[in-house]
């Protein structure tokens, strides 16, 4: 009984919702953001920075034939010496990404006054799934060498290491507040309008990177200016919006990153690998992308207290005329 409720109020918000737009009046509608009409196609860019020190992975009772390590090059090395050694460590990622986009968002309409506005516009730009990206790394430390293997690092960023692969795994924009009253222009058949309207965005992301978890969220809303097409019809809508998005944060950090395992060669001589530990603070991390962002939508009116109350009230009166039921 109750979904049959429901499907005849909204039954009645479109008729009269119809009604409305006819007369030109002003009429919410509630979108929901198609996957299959809708993409991501851009360059993407991350980075993460982070400072600390590194230290042997030696362990005198766990991994007592592990790599130890000790500041400088020149000195004693004590058997059993395992010391800190300054370090920071950054990463720049970055490739294309091409993904389906899902969420949802409210407009309003008022054809009347030719205008159009937007609120709680969420998307998640990669509705697709986790997307790849190729990772090189920045390491640097002061000058220090090891045991097991017997190698010198004489400092600076000197260490080749081979590309990584982060991944993006979660990657959405959140509109703030209401846009400003864009414009709403009938194009001369029926039911149909242009439209432009610029929300306010922030972009959050996720990134998954040797093994451990980098966020970047933004604090600060940018503008982002839209334009497309919305097709009033049978009591619904559609919306249609293609459009260059160039978005990006950074977010600076003093957070203490969990113990991450590394592994570097040898520099003098080559052909060793030294296993190493890093204890670091991130310090900032960075996100952005570059490109073009289709929205396809279909959209339901949303009844305003005002419209919902005649709905309301003739469901009452049905429902006060239902005959009892036999004893």
């Amino acid at each position: 009984m109750r979904r049959r409720v429901t499907d005849s109020l909204i039954g009645a918000t479109s008729v009269l919702a119809v009604t409305a737009l006819a007369r030109g009046d002003v009429v919410p509608f509630a979108f929901t953001v198609s996957p299959s009409a809708s993409g991501l196609n851009a360059n993407a860019s991350f980075s993460i920075s982070s400072h600390g020190s590194l230290v042997g992975a030696y362990d005198p009772v766990t991994n007592p034939s592990g790599t130890r390590t000790t500041p400088g090059l020149v000195g004693p090395f004590g058997p059993g010496e395992n010391n800190a050694v300054p370090a920071t460590l950054g990463s720049e990622m970055g490739d294309p990404i091409l993904s389906s986009v899902a969420g949802g968002f409210g407009v309003v309409l008022d054809p009347g006054a030719g205008t159009l506005t937007m609120g709680g516009l969420a998307a998640n730009l990669i509705a697709s799934g986790l997307a790849p990206l190729t990772a090189s790394i920045q390491f640097a430390s002061d000058p220090f060498r090891t045991r097991a293997p017997d190698a010198e690092y004489p400092g600076g960023n000197s260490v080749q290491l081979p590309l990584r692969t982060a991944t993006v795994t979660a990657l959405s924009i959140a509109q703030i507040g209401w846009s400003p009253a864009g414009t709403l222009t009938a194009t001369g058949n029926p039911g149909e309008f242009t439209f432009t309207v610029v929300p306010m965005i922030t972009l959050s992301a996720t990134i998954s990177f040797l093994g451990l978890t980098f966020e970047a969220t933004g604090a600060t809303a940018v503008p982002f200016p839209m334009q497309g097409m919305i097709l009033l019809s049978g009591g619904g809508a559609t919306l249609d919006s293609v459009q260059p998005i160039e978005i990006g944060n950074s977010v600076d950090s003093d957070l203490a990153l969990p113990r991450l395992p590394f592994d570097i060669p040898t520099l003098i001589p080559e052909g060793g690998t030294a296993n190493l530990l890093l204890d670091l603070s991130l310090t900032n991390v960075s996100a952005g992308f570059s490109g073009t962002l289709g929205l396809g939508a279909g959209g339901t009116p949303v009844p305003s207290p005002a419209a919902a109350l005649p709905a309301l009230a003739l469901f009452a009166v049905r429902r006060r005329r239902r005959p009892a039921a036999a004893p």
